[in-house]
């Protein structure tokens, strides 16, 4: 026998005897936990090696890392495509499932092993939701797709094996963290870059800290919303601790709302002016995705976000833009090649 194939017996044969055993057992939720941590970062990123093509990052072939694999598909609940309100539904357990990740630190992972054991279970139930089935230019659709990469991106963070992500293996983490999703499999590029962005424009820097899906992922795009929204760029977080740790669980029912607020937030920690030197230093992703503000200029973006920022600073850059003011400069922030451990909720 291979080694991947005496790993997967034995994998096999411990998790029956854990499932197995009395229930009384006070240590029975523990074993489990700690025996998929302490097992999935190997079995996942070899065993599965047939089933998912390896990825290429930094000129190397790497293995996914599959995180919802700990149940097979034939043993969770499906979800019900024939429903009326079946994307409703969707989008309430994705909601909850990113809820619950958002529970977890890497301290309460030792202190609540039950829990997290049925949050492995639930995020197994991905592998029955099929992407092709929503309505892509719908908000439920909108808000599914980037609550899935919130939660990957903090289940990865959780069960990272090199702890957070640096400015080295960035692009690795986010090319081989994967969920599987209706019988295809998503690292946290390709859900970012080929499905909630994948009908936006493609960026124009494409240096770090922007991370590009692996060149075999053009088949992603099939699964491209159509529902876009510009402040898309200021919602997805990429872990960095330039930005506060806490993550948004959007809803459709008042997702208007919350991209507004979200938006208003992020411009009050990323959009910096010095009036004395007449420069203004925008986000780095308005210079990534500059043509998602309209002709794709500095000055352009400065506009777009003026409607998001405050009433003083409002007034401040409508001066610094006045022509009779003088020449103004335009910058984008420096990149943060450091990493949050763990997320959190709003």
């Amino acid at each position: 026998l291979s080694n991947e194939e005496v790993q997967t017996m034995f994998f096999n044969l411990l998790n029956e005897a854990i499932f197995t055993c009395d229930e009384d057992m006070s240590h029975k939720d523990e074993w489990k936990a700690h025996m998929w941590q302490g097992f999935q970062s190997s079995a996942d990123s070899s065993g599965d090696k047939a089933k998912w093509a390896n990825v290429i990052s930094s000129k190397k072939s790497k293995r996914r890392i599959i995180l919802n694999s700990r149940r097979m598909a034939f043993d969770c609940e499906a979800f019900n495509a024939t429903e009326k309100h079946c994307n409703e539904a969707i989008c309430t357990f994705v909601q909850n499932l990113l809820l619950k990740a958002l529970s977890f630190s890497l301290e309460t992972l030792e202190k609540s092993p039950s829990d997290f054991v049925k949050f492995l279970d639930s995020a197994s139930r991905l592998r029955e939701l099929s992407l092709n089935e929503l309505d892509k230019d719908s908000t439920e659709a909108y808000c599914i797709c980037v609550n899935l990469y919130h939660c990957l991106l903090q289940h990865a963070l959780l069960l990272s094996k090199t702890g957070p992500p640096t400015k080295k293996n960035v692009g690795h983490f986010m090319c081989t963290h994967c969920y599987e999703i209706g019988g295809d499999v998503f690292s946290l590029a390709e859900l970012e870059s080929c499905v909630i962005r994948g009908n936006m424009s493609k960026p124009s820097y494409t240096k770090a800290p922007h991370v590009r899906p692996p060149k075999n992922s053009t088949a992603h795009y099939a699964y491209a919303l159509d529902f876009m929204d510009v402040r898309t760029n200021f919602i997805l977080s990429t872990g960095r601790i330039s930005d506060p740790p806490c993550i948004p669980v959007l809803k459709p029912s008042n997702l208007e709302e919350q991209l507004t607020t979200l938006s208003q937030k992020y411009l009050s920690n990323h959009f910096k002016t010095e009036p004395t030197r007449r420069i203004i230093i925008l986000p780095k992703v308005c210079e990534i995705y500059r043509n998602d503000f309209g002709r794709g200029d500095f000055k352009t973006c400065a506009l777009y976000c003026l409607q998001y920022l405050n009433g003083d600073e409002q007034a401040l850059l409508i001066e610094m833009l006045n022509i009779e003011s003088g020449p103004v400069t335009f910058k984008s922030e420096q990149n943060c090649d450091r990493f949050h451990a763990s997320l959190k909720a709003y």
